[in-house]
């Protein structure tokens, strides 16, 4: 077992995670962070219509919603692209975070942010694995199980990852409503 070294939030990093808040005109104790973008999957197997529909329903329960994302499908709502460690006070300050899963996930997990639900794509494929080297240990790690989509959820499972269980982790399939409402039942508790 090696011991992770945790990057370092200074107080400048609160400062101006700080005036993201008071800039975006938000509450951070209402505050939903919506990451719908990333390079390690391919991101767009989920419509921007699911992250518009679920933004939509967080704000009429009263959340303010904020996008991480440089997307332009987005741009209606309200918007934040900080630098890392600004990013990580931020996240650290919100109610909850909804993100397609990416290496950000990792950094926020291993920075000991709970309030996340990652959702992975239902084909694990790594999309920028073009390094030959890196496809052939999946492809022999692969191998050695029964299943490679289990496999692949176990490698790239943030709960397995850093031995936790409290991270919200949904493989999306297709049922947008279904995945909304049980992103919702995990924000708000069951019976809303």
């Amino acid at each position: 077992d090696t011991e992770r070294e945790l990057p370092t939030i200074i107080d400048e990093n609160y400062s101006n995670a700080q005036e993201e808040f008071k800039k975006l005109n938000i509450n951070p104790q209402k505050t939903i962070l919506i990451i719908p973008d990333a390079t390690m999957f391919d991101y767009r197997i989920i419509d921007s219509s699911f992250w518009i529909n679920l933004a939509k329903e967080l704000e009429r329960k009263g959340y303010d919603v904020v996008f991480n994302t440089k997307l332009d499908n987005y741009k209606h709502f309200k918007n934040t692209f900080l630098p890392i460690m600004d990013f990580v006070a931020f996240a650290q300050q919100i109610k909850h975070i909804i993100s397609f899963r990416s290496g950000i996930n990792d950094l926020l997990v291993g920075m000991n942010i709970s309030s996340l639900t990652a959702i992975y794509p239902s084909n694990l494929e790594v999309i920028w694995a073009d390094d030959k080297t890196f496809r052939e240990l999946h492809k022999k790690h692969i191998q050695n199980f029964n299943s490679e989509f289990d496999n692949m959820f176990a490698i790239h499972s943030l709960n397995n990852n850093f031995k936790r269980n409290d991270i919200n982790e949904i493989v999306y399939n297709y049922n947008n409503k279904g995945i909304i409402q049980s992103i919702l039942e995990r924000i708000y508790g069951k019976g809303m």
